[in-house]
């Protein structure tokens, strides 16, 4: 006789089978997906054997052990009249068994449990399909490059009034920043004669810092004060060099000066009036008091001129700009109050080669996504323009910045693969963490559309965020595979917390029915994760705990458990893949686990 057993109760996916043959039998035990123990005992007699072989089999199935239906008689020696007759009997034991302990009833696809505690149906396990590797986004998204600005047709300027250019002026309001000026509205062309570039010169110079909204009246005082002053010029193009670099000049610190920091805009009517090589030479020296705020969140500042000035500028104007631009490009850390323009410039025009060694030269800080109160933004922007991976990696990662938006996370993607998720990551939790948080949003969401292994272990940075964690549990249960393949590994990571995360999910998806590919992964590792696999995971005895049923069920526990006041829902509270809850060696069923949880 043959008789094969089954256990699956929450994180139990066990089996038991028994071969009777002779006088001895043979008894295979162990997890599903995994060869099992043996063991086999022999008896002075048949009927002795099958004797004991009956008590075992009967023991089980009081357990909740569930039969496949299948009882062969053994054909290795004869059987007597008495073993055909019981053979029967053990099938009725388990038949019964199988509709009296527990109260239940399987189906192909449902199961529902009656228990003193109510009806829980609980979804039987299907596992899912493999799929492919994907970073989520298209070929498009991912050979996003850095770009250097066309070159736009030569256009003939158009023809400029300068009375009705002062009074346009009246719409000018305050920039995102109290010294700044928002110049956008006013449509300041490309291509302009020579004396609409002495106005904007003039203009972009003079013009003072405007209070805050609510003192409209006084900055129409301002703006008016502007006016007058243009209105009383002489502007006919005939600005000189030194003249101009006169109405550039700034006083030490924001007390004495009232005049707004040239905005970026500034350098098309200098280019107009001067020519290149000047505008260049202004751009890579000017030296702007550092007492004096010089960021214009608005417009862009000065030193980012070059940017607005570069697509009227034809093939033989940029190799002369990188031809004068190159003596200027010293190792420097760029730091906050540093003439950068001329790395600006160089990064305009795609010069790899040339910033390399400066890239290179910078030191290294701590990780962070402060931008805002240095030049992170620009130095980010440089080491995403060399685009060799391995450099990018080794550079951002030394001088600490993050990425800090959806944008910046599909570049790095795309420059370096599957490569470095962990800093993707790091840096959707770190901008989780910032005071304005909103952008982690849509950063986590496009780092959940990553498919892949390498995505597991960065994944846990982000389950460890109480807030996170149900968004990114649901990648490892929607991701089984992936999941095991980069968390097999991890369960002896140097970083404890992320080894107790580790084992955390695989338990979570061992109760699922990946046991079996748990198992064919963790062979591909160390004696010692397979170990620590099989401890934690496999055979861990808080997990193999025998469960409570309604025939062993403490009637104080049960009056608890049906006592357990229902509460809202938690979608992402799966009652199979909570912790055992143990009392008095045995563990709650899934049945009695559902009844606690708020549904």
């Amino acid at each position: 006789m043959k008789q094969e057993l089954t256990y699956q109760d929450g994180s139990s996916n066990k089996f038991w089978n028994i071969e009777v043959s002779g006088n001895s039998f043979t008894v295979t035990y162990g997890k599903i997906g995994t060869s099992g123990q043996t063991q086999t005992k022999t008896f002075d007699n048949e009927d002795k054997c099958l004797k004991e072989a009956q008590k075992l089999l009967s023991e089980k199935l009081k357990k909740g052990y569930q039969g496949t239906g299948e009882v062969v008689a053994s054909t290795s020696s004869p059987k007597s009249a008495k073993n055909k007759t019981e053979i029967p009997e053990i099938k009725s034991a388990q038949t019964k068994q199988t509709t009296e302990t527990n109260g239940k009833v399987a189906s192909h696809e449902i199961q529902k449990t009656h228990s003193q505690n109510g009806t829980h149906t609980i979804e039987e396990k299907k596992l899912k399909e493999p799929i492919e590797r994907t970073l989520g986004l298209s070929k498009e998204e991912l050979s996003v490059r850095f770009n250097i600005a066309a070159i736009l047709p030569k256009e003939k300027p158009q023809s400029f009034d300068l009375k009705t250019r002062i009074e346009q002026l009246s719409s000018l309001k305050q920039g995102i920043n109290w010294w700044n000026v928002d110049w956008t509205d006013q449509n300041i062309p490309l291509f302009m004669t020579k004396q609409e570039a002495h106005f904007w010169f003039l203009a972009l110079t003079c013009m003072k810092n405007l209070d805050d909204d609510y003192k409209e009246k006084k900055n129409k005082q301002i703006i008016q004060e502007l006016q007058n002053f243009l209105g009383s010029q002489t502007i006919d193009g005939n600005l000189t060099l030194e003249k101009a670099m006169d109405l550039l000049g700034r006083k030490e610190n924001d007390w004495k000066e009232k005049r707004t920091t040239p905005p970026s805009y500034i350098a098309i009517p200098f280019y107009t009036l001067f020519g290149l090589e000047k505008t260049i030479h202004f751009l890579a020296t000017y030296n702007y008091p550092e007492g004096v705020k010089t960021r214009d969140f608005t417009n862009g500042s000065y030193y980012e001129g070059f940017t607005r000035l570069l697509p009227i500028l034809d093939e033989s104007e940029r190799k002369l700009s990188k031809e004068l631009i190159l003596p200027h490009l010293k190792p420097t850390e760029m730091e906050y109050g540093e003439n950068i323009a001329p790395f600006l410039i160089a990064l305009d025009l795609g010069m790899k080669e040339e910033l390399l060694p400066v890239v290179e030269s910078w030191g290294a800080k701590k990780p962070n996504t402060l931008t805002l109160y240095d030049n992170a933004k620009y130095r980010k922007n440089i080491i995403f323009l060399l685009e060799d991976s391995e450099v990018v990696k080794r550079n951002m990662r030394k001088i600490g910045y993050q990425l800090e938006s959806v944008d910046e996370l599909k570049r790095w993607l795309g420059i370096t693969g599957y490569s470095d998720l962990e800093w993707a990551a790091l840096s959707v939790k770190t901008v989780f963490h910032d005071y304005d948080n909103e952008p982690h949003k849509e950063m986590l969401k496009l780092f959940r559309n990553i498919k892949a292994p390498e995505a597991a272990k960065p994944m846990l940075y982000l389950y460890a965020i109480p807030k996170l964690a149900s968004e990114t549990k649901h990648w490892f249960i929607e991701n089984p595979y992936f999941a095991i393949e980069g968390l097999v590994p991890a369960v002896l990571d140097g970083d404890k917390k992320i080894s107790e995360l580790a084992i955390d999910i695989l338990q979570s998806l061992f109760a699922r029915g990946y046991g079996d590919v748990i198992v064919r992964e963790s062979q591909k590792h160390s004696e010692e994760i397979r170990e620590t696999i099989k401890n934690e995971i496999l055979e861990n005895s808080t997990l193999m705990a025998e469960p409570f049923h309604d025939s062993n069920t403490p009637a104080w526990l049960s009056d608890a458990v049906k006592s357990v006041p229902k509460g809202k829902a938690i979608s992402w509270v799966v009652p199979e893949e909570l912790p055992p809850i143990l009392v008095q060696k045995k563990k709650l069923s899934v049945p009695q686990i559902a009844a606690c949880c708020p549904s």
